[in-house]
């Protein structure tokens, strides 16, 4: 398939799925505000859905092969043309460690246990991805995923604009087929128990809905 085919594909993917429902999703969630003794803020919604946006995104990008359920966080969120210095002071240590933290606490916390162990976690206007508030340390998830949704649209532009190219990439080409390869990747992924759920159940037999959807790109 030509380059400006596979650029078509992924651009559509943009515009139809991306832009179209998790921009908007992020950016709904972020504008929920807390009741007054500080709950229903949906900070935790918020921090999952956008580590989920970094998983995708960080699958799409990576120059390694592997599952496509894999977690890409980490890979993602170090990409500098993205995120530059995400993390104050960070870079002079071991940005890894932190990133680390972000992934298997942070991130995995909140997915199996809808709380924080280590951390606390506030929407708010900090400017800082982590900071401490009597000796706690602080996820301030509007940070993060502004950050996210800055990196999401620079890409989509550049992609449109016929310059976005990841730095060990030669063209590109390149990049834009590695995206697209891994889409049709993720379009045709089956798990094992779908396979036998779709072996034992006819679609017909569900109850129908005309409720609108968010169709796969």
């Amino acid at each position: 398939m030509s380059y400006q085919l596979e650029k078509e594909e992924v651009v559509n993917f943009f515009e139809n799925h991306v832009l179209k429902y998790i921009i908007p999703d992020l950016e709904n969630l972020m504008k929920i505000k807390a009741n007054e003794d500080g709950s229903g803020a949906c900070a935790v919604p918020q921090a999952m859905t956008t580590f989920s946006v970094c998983d995708l995104f960080g699958y799409l990008l990576d120059k390694q092969e592997a599952g496509a359920l894999n977690p890409r966080i980490k890979y993602f969120l170090k990409i500098k043309s993205l995120f530059g210095n995400l993390i104050q002071g960070a870079i002079s240590k071991d940005l890894d460690i932190i990133l680390n933290v972000l992934s298997d606490d942070v991130r995995s916390s909140i997915a199996h246990r809808f709380f924080l162990i280590k951390f606390d976690i506030t929407k708010d206007n900090t400017n800082a991805l982590i900071s401490n508030n009597a000796d706690r340390l602080v996820f301030h998830t509007n940070f993060f995923t502004k950050k996210v949704m800055n990196a999401i649209k620079l890409i989509h532009q550049q992609i449109v604009n016929d310059i976005f190219k990841m730095d060990f990439d030669k063209t590109k080409e390149d990049t834009i087929k590695r995206i697209h390869d891994r889409l049709k990747t993720l379009k045709a992924h089956a798990s094992k128990s779908f396979l036998a759920f779709e072996a034992t159940y006819d679609i017909n037999e569900f109850p129908t809905t005309t409720t609108q959807t968010t169709q796969p790109p």
